[in-house]
């Protein structure tokens, strides 16, 4: 009795095993959602109408999510208090197209035109999240503050010991409504610094040394800098000073 059970066992496994096999892979792209607009809600962010991360509240973001290659539909929503069961949608982009292995940023910005009901302005990047040496940061600044003036951001390295050194990226200005690809191209570069030490953020008028905005970060992880960072400027509109938000890619 027992061997037939055992036979019985083995057959059942084995057609069991004729089905569909469970196939895991990495051949996707990674996709990032950052909320810079003042007075937008904490966003539920949809793909293919299944939430795949919530909570992503004013100069927040959301973890890299993995997407599947292919035209996708994006949406990031709010759920209404009542009635309970339905949904405000800020943001709508029925046909994404994304890339096997590729990186990208989504960013909600400007004000929206009522903060109960949108529509947000979004801009996507295409990431370049090539590892970094060590000891090395890349950086690159994003503005997205509709009142900030034309500007000019120097990420300064204060070195702990010895000389620091520093990098200014030039008359950036304002996104605007719609920016073409080759602007968007454009801002999505990185600039590096290497060596220990903090990473001070100034944000001057465009040609001056006047700071309109300034912030100090800590980037090392176990004592060495390394690593890609994203800092975007935010605000300066009523009730919303001018501020940074910053995410970091990789480690």
């Amino acid at each position: 009795m027992k061997k037939n059970i055992l036979v019985a066992i083995v057959f059942g496994l084995a057609l069991a095993g004729c089905g569909k096999d469970n196939v895991f892979t990495n051949d996707v792209a990674t996709v990032r959602f950052v909320n810079t607009s003042p007075g937008a809600p904490a966003l539920t962010i949809q793909v293919d109408t299944i939430d795949q991360a919530t909570g992503v509240a004013y100069r927040g973001s959301s973890l890299p999510l993995n997407v599947r290659p292919g035209t996708r539909a994006i949406r990031a929503r709010v759920a209404n208090v009542l009635p309970v069961g339905t949904f405000t949608t800020f943001v709508t982009l029925p046909s994404e197209t994304f890339e096997s292995k590729k990186a990208y940023t989504y960013f909600t910005y400007d004000v929206p035109p009522t903060p109960t009901a949108g529509p947000l302005k979004t801009l996507r990047l295409r990431d370049d999240l090539t590892v970094t040496p060590l000891n090395t940061v890349r950086l690159r600044f994003i503005p997205l503050s509709p009142a900030a003036a034309p500007s000019d951001v120097t990420f300064l390295r204060n070195a702990p010991t010895g000389p620091s050194d520093s990098v200014t990226i030039s008359n950036l200005s304002y996104v605007g409504n719609s920016p073409s690809q080759a602007a968007l191209d454009n801002i999505a570069k990185y600039v590096s610094l290497t060596g220990p030490g903090t990473i001070t953020v100034k944000m001057k008028n465009a040609g001056t040394q006047v700071v309109t905005f300034s912030a100090t970060y800590t980037v090392s992880i176990g004592g060495i800098n390394q690593g890609i960072l994203t800092v975007f400027s935010s605000g300066g509109v009523t009730g919303f000073p001018l501020g940074f938000g910053i995410y970091r890619d990789q480690p």
